[in-house]
C-alpha cells in the first residue's frame, strides 16, 4: 500500500482560489432573482396603470401616478422609479382615442462585484446598473373617449 504524501497548506491554497469564484456566482444568482422581482414589479405596474387609464381616462399625471402606485416595491429603493421614467401615450384617429400605451424604464443597480463591468450597460440617466423596460399596450372600447 502507498504512503499518501501530505502538503501542509495545499488546502487553504486551493480554498483560497476557488472561494472568490463561488462567492461571485452565488451574488450572482441572489442579484438575477433580485432583477427578475423588480422586472415583475415594473410590468405589473405597468399593465395595472395602463388598465386603470383605459378604464377610468385618467389623465397623464394620474396614470403616472397609478403606475407608481402599483410599482410600491421600486419606489421605496435607494435607486426609485420616479414619474420622469413612465411615458404614456394615446394613439387616436379622426378625434377618438384608439390605444393607450405606457412604457416605464427602471435602473436595476446589482450589489455582485463586477457585475455592471461585465455586463457593461449603464442607465440612461447615466447610472450604472441595468436599464429594465417594460410596455403595455391596451385598446380603447371604440367610441369610448
Amino acid at each position: 500500500m502507498k504512503h499518501k504524501s501530505h502538503f501542509p497548506g495545499q488546502t487553504i491554497v486551493e480554498f483560497a482560489l476557488v472561494i472568490p469564484v463561488v462567492l461571485l456566482l452565488i451574488l450572482g444568482f441572489f442579484d438575477l432573482g433580485r432583477a427578475l422581482i423588480n422586472y415583475s414589479a415594473l410590468t405589473n405596474a405597468v399593465r395595472e396603470g395602463t388598465r386603470s387609464g383605459i378604464v377610468m381616462a385618467y389623465d397623464e399625471a394620474a396614470i403616472k401616478d397609478k403606475v407608481l402606485e402599483y410599482a410600491f416595491t421600486l419606489t421605496g429603493t435607494s435607486n426609485p422609479l420616479t414619474a420622469d421614467q413612465i411615458v404614456p401615450s394615446i394613439t387616436s384617429t379622426d378625434g377618438f382615442a384608439e390605444s393607450l400605451q405606457i412604457t416605464a424604464t427602471y435602473c436595476f443597480v446589482p450589489v455582485t462585484p463586477m457585475i455592471g463591468t461585465l455586463i457593461g450597460s449603464g442607465c440612461a440617466g447615466g447610472g450604472t446598473g441595468i436599464e429594465l423596460t417594460a410596455t403595455s399596450i391596451m385598446q380603447y372600447e371604440p367610441g369610448a373617449r
